[in-house]
């Protein structure tokens, strides 16, 4: 079994932290002929509002750009790493994931990284497209692409049938640090709260921004208990249509600083994780 196969999960730094990553989307990412009617179009308006918010509030959002992004949006792009935000790859078109077809995802890959660098941005990791409920286990070569390119990182793994306990940081055979999403993103609360879950996890009917923002402190408060590592995925896209006033990020960063939680970008997380072994 694939999970067997795992090192032994880490308890990343002896002290809870909280990454807020931030996915940026394109008009190239497949459900955008909808985004319009689902999400409107305030992206590009919305992301220079959070980042001028994340510097009020010394947050260290982590942003997750696609190679498509640099074509379409390279000024915001610059302004993002201007700024002094972390920029990592979301991969290049946002039609491939880490567990198709090893030759499209090498493409994808390679794109996103010489496009991202062409904008002195630095990729170290890479914020998987779409996410997969077991990471990319048992893609032993995906894993040694990704470590022969220089990622000593990557976040792939988001289960909504797994505690936040069992969604901490770990290593694949090959040394390759996961860094899972735990419990619900903004996207699958507002468009696939439907889906199988956690009993502590149920929406309990029509979700909302106030119960996304509780849900979020929920596990925020169990990470400072138990000194465990918490990575959000969230979308400036989404949040533009349903946090129009920004007031998501302030409310989770407060309730994580009055209980110790550390903000952090997953840069930071996958520093203060152990090395593998033998490393």
């Amino acid at each position: 079994m694939a999970e067997r196969k795992r090192q032994v999960v880490i308890r990343a730094a002896r002290r809870p932290m909280l990454c807020l990553r931030m996915d940026l989307d394109t008009l190239f990412t497949p459900y955008f002929n909808k985004w319009l009617e689902r999400f409107g179009d305030g992206e590009l308006q919305y992301v220079p509002r959070l980042l001028d918010q994340a510097r009020e509030l010394e947050v260290p959002l982590h942003f997750f750009a696609q190679g498509m992004g640099v074509i379409q949006y390279p000024d915001l792009l610059r302004r993002i790493l201007a700024a002094g935000f972390a920029v990592d790859s979301h991969l290049h078109t946002h039609r491939i994931t880490l567990i198709d077809d090893y030759g499209l995802i090498f493409e994808e890959v390679l794109t996103a990284e010489h496009l991202l660098k062409s904008i002195g941005a630095a990729p170290t990791g890479i914020g998987a497209t779409g996410m997969y409920p077991e990471g990319i286990d048992g893609r032993e070569d995906v894993q040694r692409l990704l470590m022969e390119r220089g990622y000593h990182w990557v976040s792939s793994r988001f289960n909504l049938k797994r505690t936040l306990h069992e969604m901490q940081p770990y290593r694949y055979p090959n040394g390759l640090l996961e860094l899972p999403c735990a419990g619900w993103s903004d996207f699958t609360w507002f468009y696939a709260s439907d889906q199988p879950t956690l009993p502590e996890y149920d929406v309990g009917g029509s979700p909302t921004l106030e119960q996304f923002i509780r849900h979020v402190q929920d596990l925020t408060t169990l990470a400072a208990r138990d000194g465990l590592i918490l990575a959000v995925c969230l979308h400036p896209g989404l949040l533009a249509a349903h946090d129009p006033e920004l007031h998501c990020v302030p409310r989770v960063i407060q309730h994580a600083r009055r209980l110790g939680v550390e903000p952090a970008d997953l840069r930071t997380i996958a520093a203060a994780c152990p090395p593998a072994r033998g490393g």
